[in-house]
């Protein structure tokens, strides 16, 4: 046997080199990059999602009140296409606003819209009829026409109200307790707005950083004035101080409010 004498042993090679490290650095980073700029991307498109929603909603209403003259829920229930108690469909009193009585109503920032089959539950029972009086003149997708709001079961987000892109879901009611001082009907999008425990710093569906974006689109993007904000009842919340949305934590929820009508 020749042996081939030039040839020598190789040391044994443990761990990785410098560059091999680096090189693996720089991939996770690229990972890590690519997963938050998805992220960013499918945040945005939420936002985008819910801002759409919202306008839906606004021209969906307007152009029901247009051919009624009365806005859905409010409107008596023989004028609604297919509204019978089949449906679980009633009528408003047609007073001109989604609530049995402007200056007395019950509905406030932080209520809970309990659709009580009561006469003096009848504010929050329309808030629950605008959304079925627009799916039964087929001007609303995402709600279910025959769903019964009496039943805990049927009253949902995707069933009795419409969910939000953002999470949550949208409810829409007539306010005059605002702390800011301005009447209206509010478009509502919460995460608890239907189980009675929306709170003060508990019961959102979205970041700051969302409900800022969504504000600027739509108005101010002051947290505490015009017509959307945020947490609107008190002034600071985890939501927000004041005007300012708390953008940079991302573990904080908030309830957005959008003032649709007068």
């Amino acid at each position: 046997m020749i042996v081939n004498k030039s040839y020598k042993k190789r040391p044994n090679q443990n761990g990785f080199t410098l560059v091999e490290l680096a090189i693996v650095m720089i991939i996770i980073g690229l990972l890590i990059g690519g997963i938050l700029k998805g992220q960013e991307v499918v945040a945005n498109a939420k936002v985008n999602a819910t801002i759409k929603a919202i306008k839906e909603v606004k021209a969906a209403a307007t152009i029901f009140e247009d051919k009624y003259a009365f806005m859905p829920g409010d409107v008596r229930a023989g004028v609604v296409k297919n509204c019978n108690a089949a449906n679980h469909c009633r009528g408003g009193n047609q007073n001109s606003t989604v609530t049995a009585e402007p200056g007395n109503s019950r509905v406030g920032w932080a209520s809970f819209i309990n659709p009580a089959d009561t006469a003096a539950d009848r504010d929050f029972m329309e808030a629950y009829q605008f959304w079925k009086h627009l799916a039964l003149n087929d001007t609303m997708v995402g709600v279910n026409g025959a769903a019964n709001p009496l039943n805990a079961s049927e009253r949902a987000w995707g069933s009795t109200n419409p969910a939000a892109p953002v999470g949550g879901g949208f409810e829409f009611y007539y306010d005059h307790l605002t702390s800011i001082g301005v009447n209206g009907h509010i478009l509502r999008i919460s995460g608890l707005g239907m189980t009675g425990n929306l709170g003060i710093n508990g019961g959102g569906s979205m970041s700051p950083s969302q409900a800022a974006q969504i504000d600027r689109k739509l108005d101010n993007g002051l947290a505490f004035s015009g017509d959307v904000y945020a947490d609107y009842g008190t002034t600071v919340t985890d939501c927000k101080n004041r005007d300012v949305y708390n953008e940079n934590d991302p573990s904080a929820l908030c309830v957005l409010f959008i003032r649709l009508f007068r």
